[in-house]
């Protein structure tokens, strides 16, 4: 009656379930207080907190009564749920109290330390002291059941699903509300331009972070230690599926700058851009690692060695034990974290919190790590894109079948390289700059930028080699393996030195593709005439010379290219005629040479 007196009088004012819910707790407390009283009279101390905790358990638990809290509940978010289970159990907690008062006053008198009391001896002189604990025990276990347990019960049973929905849907919120700002601004909403906006707004490399701190520190206040495993579970789970999204995305990012049918994208992209794209997806794996590692232990810390002590107390079942436990003034979250956790478990994470700690990010973190390469490789085709529209010309032009050079001016009369390899060769020259920029504007970031050599600039390289049926030994050594890593340098000359292997990795990585690619192109050259053969071959010697301003520079399979092209067509014919058996690599590309010049290959 009074739940529904309250619930009516309050219905008119913008009803608010948490501020109902403290008024009739604290009407309810009125009523318990003038209870106890009464039960002490005529029962004694440890009788009396029996009956209390008979009268709050049989009253919140009263079907009709359950229902509606149960109701209430339903409609509200888990933010404001956890509010309200803090009410419950501040309430437990003045309950709590109540009790701890009688059973003091009881220790003290059979103590002989209080006022004679005739009720004492008529209800409670068959009472062992020896026996108070589990009379204790039991009162207060049945308190906090019925105050702020059970009418919660389902939701501690389904807490870490709700904190990976509401991770979940604040990224996705967040997502959105980015991407309807960057409509607002006039970009477009489609090109790859356009879609690399909307994955740097995606990846919300703080934001993630934040909403798990948020997360965690609402564990601590909900049930403590006990739900810390559950919400990193769901904090890594939640850090999956934003990560699938953010990998999904990039697929797509890739798709859009790829060549397709021989044709370049449509738009040319500033480096900026896709290098900070890098750069946030690996501030976002520090920023989970950080949490993982630091935080996570920081903010748990106490809470768990708490929930261990309480548990080694309460298991102890000594008076002294019990009455810590009823003194202190949060016992009715640690009696509910006792009841939900696993005392081993604690123990263990006590013991070694980075062994289990480890286990829940691997799965993130192997995520970030191929995020962080399908970055690089976009970063990689940006860089590559206006040369590889140069490249791309090669097989079709006509230069390589005319029989004079430099009457129209499509073969140098001069002995120089084309304008396409003129143009491959500024925009490699152009690159140490640009790059250079970004490392000084983002010096604090350059090393999570610096490049893994093995996954960029080969993919040509394995093509060219399956349609020659090459090894791998006709490639060039790696000519940054051996750099010194900087691990003794004072703090400003290794920052220079990062800064300096951020350009030279990436440059490495250009010129390696750009050789590449200019090789797999160059063998679908259709024919060629002599003057051709001539102009590819100073093509050839001018990739090499920009590769080797920048690097000591050696590819066998471009020398042999090179040499196979100069060569004079009866010493070519001679040479695939008797070819040198010795070198498999050299006999591929002296055929290859042959058949586009249209000398005739026995068995070919």
């Amino acid at each position: 009656q009074e739940w529904e007196d309250l619930m009516a009088s309050m219905q008119n004012g913008g009803f608010r379930f948490r501020s109902f819910l403290s008024r009739f707790y604290d009407r309810f407390t009125v009523r318990i207080e003038s209870e106890i009283e009464r039960c002490k009279e005529l029962f004694g101390g440890v009788y009396a907190a029996e009956v209390l905790a008979r009268i709050v358990s049989e009253s919140l638990l009263l079907p009709s009564l359950k229902s509606r809290f149960d109701t209430e509940l339903s409609k509200l978010d888990i933010e404001e749920m956890v509010l309200v289970h803090e009410v419950s159990l501040n309430f437990s907690d003045k309950v709590l109290s109540l009790v701890c008062s009688s059973f003091s006053e009881f220790n003290a008198e059979i103590n002989g330390e209080g006022e004679d009391n005739e009720t004492l001896d008529f209800k409670e002189d068959n009472i062992d002291s020896k026996s108070v604990f589990s009379k204790q025990k039991n009162v207060v276990d049945k308190i906090v059941t019925a105050c702020s347990y059970t009418p919660f019960e389902s939701y501690f049973e389904k807490y870490g699903q709700m904190e990976k929905e509401w991770i979940n849907q604040r990224m996705l919120a967040k997502v959105n509300d980015k991407n309807s700002n960057l409509l607002d601004t006039g970009i477009s909403e489609v090109g790859t331009r356009a879609q690399l906006s909307k994955v740097l707004n995606q990846i919300l490399e703080n934001d993630l972070v934040i909403y798990s701190e948020e997360t965690l520190s609402r564990c601590i206040s909900f049930i403590g230690a006990a739900a810390i495993d559950a919400v990193l579970s769901a904090t890594s789970k939640a850090w999956l599926m934003h990560l699938d999204r953010l990998n999904d995305a990039l697929k797509e990012l890739l798709k859009s700058v790829a060549m397709t049918n021989g044709k370049p994208a449509e738009e040319e992209i500033e480096l900026n851009s896709p290098l900070s794209l890098l750069q946030k997806i690996e501030v976002l794996r520090q920023n989970l690692v950080r949490f993982t590692h630091e935080t996570v232990p920081l903010q748990t810390a106490k809470e768990v060695k708490d929930f261990v002590k309480a548990s080694e107390s309460f298991e102890a079942s000594s008076e002294s034990s019990s009455s810590a436990m009823l003194h202190n003034p949060k016992a009715s979250k640690m009696m509910v974290s006792l009841k939900l956790g696993d005392p081993k478990f604690m123990n263990r994470f006590l013991m070694s919190p980075d062994r289990y700690l480890e286990d829940r990010i691997t799965a993130p973190i192997n995520s970030c790590g191929q995020l962080s390469e399908q970055a690089s490789l976009f970063v990689y085709k940006v860089m590559m894109q206006p040369i590889m529209k140069s490249i791309e010309s090669i097989p079709t032009s006509n230069v390589w079948t005319h029989v004079d050079g430099g009457a129209d001016g499509t073969v140098s009369a001069f002995g120089a390289p084309l304008k396409y390899m003129q143009d491959i060769s500024q925009q490699i020259w152009a690159l140490p700059e640009q790059l250079e920029n970004y490392a000084l504007a983002n010096a604090e970031y350059v090393r999570m930028c610096i490049p893994d050599l093995d996954i960029l600039g080969d993919e040509d390289r394995n093509l060219l080699e399956s349609t020659l049926n090459l090894s791998h030994a006709t490639r060039h050594s790696r000519v940054l393996v051996a750099e010194d890593d900087g691990g003794d340098l004072d703090e400003e000359d290794q920052g220079e030195e990062i800064s300096n292997r951020f350009v030279r990795y990436w440059l490495a990585a250009v010129t390696n593709g750009s050789v590449n690619s200019f090789l797999l192109h160059l063998i679908q050259i259709p024919s060629l005439s002599g003057a051709g053969s001539n102009q590819l071959a100073t093509d050839i010697a001018g990739i090499a010379d920009v590769v080797n301003s920048f690097f000591d520079f050696n590819d066998p399979l471009l020398l042999q290219f090179r040499e196979a092209v100069s060569m004079d067509i009866a010493l070519l014919e001679e040479a695939v005629t008797k070819p040198d058996m010795s070198d498999p690599s050299l006999i591929a590309v002296q055929r290859l040479v042959a058949e586009k010049r249209g000398i005739k290959i026995d068995g070919g």
